[in-house]
């Protein structure tokens, strides 16, 4: 007798109806992340109104997390968004930011050193090399390029001491003789 029954019907699993509870949680993640996100820019909009400062504080309200994996999900999607938009963010505690645009240097400051001193500065106030100096060091880079060539290729010249092979004398025929008439003489 076998235990196992054969049936003509099979039960099949459809496997995108798996994730789909996943699918909703993620979309309700990301719905919230988005809210906060809006806080942050808002409070960020009401602060360069004020104009003393160029930084916000901003907590994140613990209470719409069920956990931490949560809070650092919805951590790295703000500090993503804000770097992608130019703004500074470093974490005073786990769940407290200091956001800061005050490193930023607008477009039209930007132009306007560049026109009245001819330096190139990003958005971070970094100057940026001129085209001669990019020109001077891709030539230094080739230049030292070609000599590392030179001296691989000078390398290249040299044997193995097991392969030496003795071409020549070292003495001449008359030291030779000399030395011989010495040895005979003592």
């Amino acid at each position: 007798m076998s235990y196992i029954k054969k049936t003509n019907t099979i039960e099949r699993v459809d496997i995108e109806a798996l994730f789909e509870k996943e699918k909703k949680r993620n979309e309700e993640k990301i719905k919230i992340f988005n809210g906060i996100l809006n806080k942050i820019y808002s409070k960020i909009k009401e602060q360069s109104k004020i104009g003393n400062s160029r930084c916000i504080q901003f907590a994140l309200p613990s209470s719409q997390f069920n956990n931490v994996k949560d809070v650092n999900d919805c951590k790295l999607y703000i500090q993503k968004d804000l770097t992608e938009n130019k703004f500074t963010i470093r974490w005073k505690s786990p769940i407290v930011a200091i956001i800061s645009w005050g490193e930023y240097v607008p477009q039209y400051m930007r132009d306007f050193f560049y026109q009245t001193q001819g330096i190139k500065m990003n958005e971070r106030g970094e100057i940026l090399p001129t085209d001669e100096e990019i020109k001077r060091e891709e030539e230094r880079k080739e230049m030292e390029e070609l000599a590392m060539q030179g001296i691989k290729k000078k390398e290249n010249k040299f044997k193995p001491v097991e392969q030496y092979v003795p071409t020549g004398v070292f003495y001449s025929n008359e030291i030779l003789q000399k030395l011989q008439e010495r040895i005979n003489n003592t």
